[in-house]
């Protein structure tokens, strides 16, 4: 037989596949040719007298044979005709064929597992809003979650999978979630760990002070009542340090401890087997951030997030302005803060805030009508349905900020940003300043070799936060780093993770 002559202009060797297709001829059975007859066909020497030999045979394909042989091609990419066959699959319960797909169409498999369906729901969406009615839902849900389903996944309603299980209160399901998004954070811990340390190598050895105040243009005396804390950052080498007083806010009173977060590479001559931890002074206490979650700090944390409401809160920004400020003589605003010369900007914004509640509403549903096509014996089961009367508040805000940058500081804003995230992951008040400014709208407008020396973080409709970086020197001393001899205590003991809510709610936040 010759070759085939192939058109290659516009297509390479390598994108020509040609499918193979799986059938299995003894399943489907050698009666489904009906037409054709050993008897009939000619041989090699002899002249073919009726042409309808040359056409194709009658084929009686039971239907079961179809769906199991037709579904699919075996390529080098799988081409799927029946794109929605996980999500069909998930809807039967039938987590043995589940397993089978995987098994013995890995890329398949890994195509469909976060493909959403015609409703808008990924399989693993769909075995969440079907756990109500059968144990089965839950196996096949902690099985697509093991072998690549996404947990941040959403619905066409914006509600993500934990939503929907706090909402069913399937406490199961927003365990996996949890352990499954656990492990996300660490992972990404590790990759920005790596960006951490690239970036500390390139900065100067320094000490710098990050001075936080409040202030509110509506309600007065703010700035006198409101806590305020000081920072003290160090920097050596590939290690930092940040050292802060306010702990927390009670009845108009702060409360305070000594408190410092060290990063340091892992030291061989030090009892300190972590990477990121922190000390507390005023108990003596050494504690790991990342340390692994035990069985009580997890069913803890679980109880309390099963108890919450799900609520969304969507944010729309409709008008941004970046400007700089003009004095009376309609020249920019130069201002010195401390050492450094700066320019003043002027950030006005206005954005939509829609507040959503989430509501229960279940129902049954069939498997025809779920994917509108006629099956034979559908399956009948209990579905979470979107609702229609979910509570809605939309709130337009309109705010404004200051910033002052200076191009004279020592380094970038974009240099400083990483380590910026990773204390955020510790300290609240950080991680408010790191949204602020790793903003797109803002990064897009600011000079790209500037810092922000000064700026102002709207943290209400009254209230913002001060944030200023003014004292700033170059430092030769590693001493600061040094870590204090104190006893090592575990997480749940030294932060009080079983009798504090408020320490288990800022757990999963580190996590969620």
């Amino acid at each position: 037989m010759d070759e085939w002559d192939l058109d290659t202009s516009e297509n390479t060797s390598e994108s020509i596949v040609i499918p193979i297709f799986n059938f299995d001829y003894n399943r489907a059975g050698r009666g489904i040719f009906v037409d054709t007859f050993e008897d009939s066909v000619p041989s090699d020497d002899e002249p073919i007298q009726d042409a309808s030999i040359l056409e194709f045979p009658k084929l009686t394909i039971p239907e079961e044979v179809f769906s199991t042989v037709f579904s699919t091609v075996s390529c080098s990419e799988s081409i799927i005709y029946n794109p929605y066959l996980l999500s069909m699959l998930v809807f039967k319960g039938d987590l043995y064929s589940i397993q089978e797909m995987l098994e013995n169409d890995p890329l398949t498999f890994k195509t469909s597992v976060n493909q959403p369906d015609l409703r808008g729901n990924t399989p693993l969406m769909l075995a969440c809003k079907l756990s109500t009615s059968s144990k089965i839902y839950e196996k096949i849900f902690k099985f697509i979650l093991h072998n690549g389903g996404n947990p941040s996944t959403k619905d066409l309603s914006g509600w993500t999978l934990l939503d929907h299980a706090i909402c069913l209160k399937n406490k199961n399901i927003i365990s996996s979630i949890f352990d499954k998004l656990y492990k996300q954070k660490m992972k990404k811990w590790v990759k920005n760990k790596a960006l951490v340390l690239k970036t500390l190598k390139k900065l100067p050895d320094f000490y710098m002070e990050i001075n936080w105040e409040f202030d509110s243009s509506v309600i007065p005396l703010v700035s006198r009542i409101a806590p305020h804390d000081i920072c003290k950052f160090w920097k050596y080498g590939t290690s930092f340090r940040i050292d802060t007083s306010l702990v927390g806010w009670k009845n108009l009173r702060s409360k305070r401890r000594h408190m410092s977060l060290f990063f340091k590479p892992k030291d061989l001559k030090t009892s300190i087997s972590e990477e990121i931890f922190i000390v507390n002074h005023s108990k003596k206490a050494v504690v790991y951030m990342f340390a692994p979650l035990d069985a009580e700090e997890k069913a803890a944390v679980v109880d309390d997030i099963i108890k919450t409401e799900p609520m969304q809160g969507d944010v729309k920004l409709i008008s941004y302005k970046f400007v700089p400020c003009i004095n009376w003589r309609n020249r920019p605003v130069v201002q010195k803060l401390g050492p450094w010369e700066t320019n003043k900007y002027k950030i006005s914004y206005k954005g939509q805030m829609v507040y959503k509640k989430k509501s229960k509403n279940l129902g049954p549903c069939t498997e025809s009508e779920y994917f509108n096509i006629d099956i034979d014996n559908p399956t009948i089961t209990e579905f979470s349905y979107p609702s229609q009367n979910e509570t809605t508040q939309s709130v337009i805000k309109k705010s404004k900020a200051f910033l002052w940058q200076s191009p004279n500081f020592p380094f970038t804003l974009q240099e400083f940003l990483p380590i910026l995230q990773m204390i955020g992951e510790a300290n609240s008040s950080v991680k408010k300043l790191y949204k602020f400014l790793s903003n797109e709208n803002l990064l897009e407008r600011l000079s790209p070799n500037s810092f922000p020396v000064k700026v102002d973080i709207p943290l209400t409709l009254s209230v913002k936060a001060v944030v200023s970086f003014e004292k700033f020197q170059i430092i030769s001393d590693s001493k600061p780093l040094e870590v204090p001899g104190y006893m090592v205590q575990s997480r749940k003991v030294a932060q009080k993770i079983l009798t504090c809510p408020k320490k288990r709610l800022l757990l999963a936040n580190l996590v969620i």
